[in-house]
Order: structure tokens, then sequence, then C-alpha cells
């Protein structure tokens, strides 16, 4: 005989999930979709079905992961359009777009790309092969008004006829250094404009 003051605990499933749980006396359920279950299943409301066992207990994580009923995202996730906007994933079954990847960017490495093709970040060879042939050329500008400025002291001292042995040098190692360097800064700049 059903016994009216036995409370019984009833959870409602809808496409999936645990929706509501309610707790009624006797053994009637409330109405249609309403499932006998354990006391504690109030804790699985909004959470799927699929995630516990037949009495309702929840499967372990890993389990369901490995199952492949749980998709495991956590953790740090790149942008595959600007390396530096990443987001932090925490919680299992949350969706990422294509826009992110777990691929981690390349260490100390300006010049690079994610390579939708081999999922994988890869070195913009053209762009790095561009910005060192850049710095190279602002290197040999910068040395060339250098050694210009330096060139003042020993020219001054051969037009006024007072130049030394060593200022004599002085302005030969940095003419030639000036020289050395003009067809090189020629080069790159045609690389460059050509590239």
């Amino acid at each position: 005989m059903e016994n009216k003051n036995e409370f019984v605990t009833w959870c409602k499933i809808v496409d999936g999930y645990y929706t509501d749980v309610i707790e009624t006396s006797g053994n009637t359920p409330k109405g249609d979709g309403w499932v006998k279950c354990p006391k504690h299943v109030i804790n699985n409301i909004n959470k799927k079905r699929e995630w516990f066992d037949n009495d309702h207990n929840p499967i372990d994580e890993k389990i369901l992961i490995e199952k492949g009923i749980r998709k495991d995202n956590r953790g740090i996730w790149y942008s595959k359009e600007n390396r530096d906007d990443n987001i932090q994933i925490n919680e299992l079954d949350e969706i990422i777009n294509d826009d992110y990847t777990k691929e981690v960017p390349l260490e100390n490495e300006v010049f690079q790309f994610f390579d939708k093709s081999k999922n994988k970040w890869v070195v913009d060879t053209k762009k790095k092969e561009r910005a060192e042939k850049e710095r190279e050329l602002n290197k040999l500008k910068a040395e060339i008004i250098e050694n210009e400025r330096k060139l003042i002291r020993p020219l001054r001292a051969m037009q006024k006829g007072r130049a030394t042995d060593e200022d004599i040098k002085m302005f030969d190692k940095l003419d030639s250094d000036i020289e050395n360097a003009r067809p090189k800064i020629i080069e790159l700049e045609a690389d460059l404009k050509s590239a």
C-alpha cells in the first residue's frame, strides 16, 4: 500500500535536459514527462540526461569526454587573425568558433600567421625578409650619417693644413666605410621596391 506521507522525487527531462525537479507525497507523478529519480537529482538541473547513468548518478567527466559525449575545450584559445587576442575557456562543452585555435603561437616570432591549411602557426618569410632588409637598410643609412658627422673634424683639420697622420687615417677609413655602404644601400632599396 502506498504511503501518502512519503516524499518522492520526480524530475522532468525535456529535449535531453533535466529541466525541473519536484517532490510529491506518494508515488503519483505530477503529470506527463516526469520520471521518478533520486533526491540528489536537484543538482542535475539544466544538465544533459546522457551525462548520467540509469540511476541518475553523474558519469565521470573523463569517461564522457573519451566517449565523445562531452567536449573538453578548456584552456587558452588564440585568435587565428590576431595571436595576441586570446580567450580562456574554463568549462566543459563551451563552443569555440573556427576563428580560434588551441595551437600556441610561435614564441618570440613577430612575423607569423596561422596557416589554416596546415592548422598551425608559420613564419611569414616574405614579411620577415622584408623587415630584415629594411632594418639593414636603416642601419646602413644611420652608419653613413654617423660616419659623415665623424668626418667633419678630420676634414676641417685637412682644410686648415693641420691634419695629423691619425686625422688622415680616420678620414680615409670613414670615407671608405661610407663608399662601401652606398652600393649595399642601392641594392637593398632595389630589392625592397621589387618585393
